[in-house]
């Protein structure tokens, strides 16, 4: 625009052309679309030559103009696909993989309404789609790269979830995380148990899970039908809380309730007989079968009493 302006002033006060006459030559140089009208053979030289000037910059600028476009509509349709994030997120939550579990912890944050970003290798990964349904923003790249945490603003995060499915890949990403950032909180999901103890006592990363390690007990409650009322996560450990049910030939048939309560392992938090149920009941009360205890308990507590409840339980 201020290049029309520019040569339509020109056009009138140094060649004393009319402003209308003006408008559509300038118009026509810029836009190399009315070059002919400086063909003739009483145009003066001088407008000759500030025309062709004019007519190469108009060029210049067109091409620069649709190179800014293609540019734009490019980048508009790579962030459709993969949901790039825009601008500098702070006070974000960065989780790296887009699996069955990585992909909803994200959508829970979502709704918690917190600000996600997340890290996905997979460029062919099914639940691009589903991000982008839901405004996750996805960065295309291997966690464990410097450069592509940084990509993802780690060093601005709240903290990092490492939650793929392989247990190599989540430990590297935490330690690449801790040395962007030290004393980041960094969430792992690991499978094997001591693996994810080992990582907790010696390489300080704030928490490490082991899905195996907490959800073993669960099923092997939900076999005998046992009912698991609760899982909750306490620092690097979980309580469960369960139902248990007294069966005639286990240990506790026709034992004080003591038995089973052990510190730290198991508390009885209920006893149930027939219609009746007694919260906090005295350690003391005889147990008999078809009796039903709610009781918490840790992993390694409530494997211990479901092999006093029942002797089919090996864990």
């Amino acid at each position: 625009m201020l290049i029309v302006v520019a040569t339509v002033l020109a056009f009138k006060l140094i060649w004393g052309i009319d402003w209308i006459d003006a408008l559509l030559r300038a118009v026509g140089v810029v836009t190399a679309t009315g070059y002919d009208s400086l063909l003739s053979a009483n145009v003066p030289h001088g407008m000759k030559f500030f025309g062709t000037g004019v007519m190469l910059l108009g060029l210049f600028f067109i091409a620069i103009l649709i190179a800014s476009v293609v540019d734009d509509f490019i980048s508009e349709r790579r962030g459709q696909r993969i949901s790039v994030p825009m601008g500098k997120p702070t006070g974000h939550v960065v989780t790296c993989g887009l699996g069955r579990v990585g992909m909803r912890v994200a959508e829970q944050l979502l709704e918690a309404g917190l600000r996600v970003v997340a890290i996905e290798k997979a460029e062919d990964n099914s639940r691009l789609l589903r991000a982008r349904r839901v405004g996750l923003p996805v960065i295309h790249g291997d966690s464990t790269a410097e450069e592509v945490l940084r990509a993802a603003r780690v060093e601005h995060a709240r903290c990092v979830l490492a939650v793929t499915s392989d247990d190599i890949t989540n430990l590297e990403t935490g330690l690449a995380v801790r040395a962007i950032r030290p004393g980041m909180p960094v969430v792992l999901r690991l499978f094997d148990g001591d693996l994810a103890k080992r990582v907790e006592r010696r390489l300080g990363l704030a928490i490490s899970r082991s899905v195996s390690f907490v959800t073993a007990p669960v099923f092997v409650a939900a076999m005998l039908d046992r009912a698991v009322l609760a899982v909750i996560p306490h620092g690097p450990r979980v309580l469960l809380v369960a139902e248990l049910l007294v069966n005639s030939g286990s240990d506790l048939h026709q034992q004080p309730i003591d038995t089973l309560d052990r510190e730290g392992e198991v508390r009885i938090l209920a006893h149930l007989r027939d219609a009746a149920t007694s919260w906090m009941p005295a350690l003391d009360t005889t147990l008999r079968a078809g009796d039903r205890l709610i009781v918490v308990a840790t992993r390694d507590g409530l494997s211990a009493a479901l092999r006093l409840t029942t002797d089919m339980v090996t864990l």
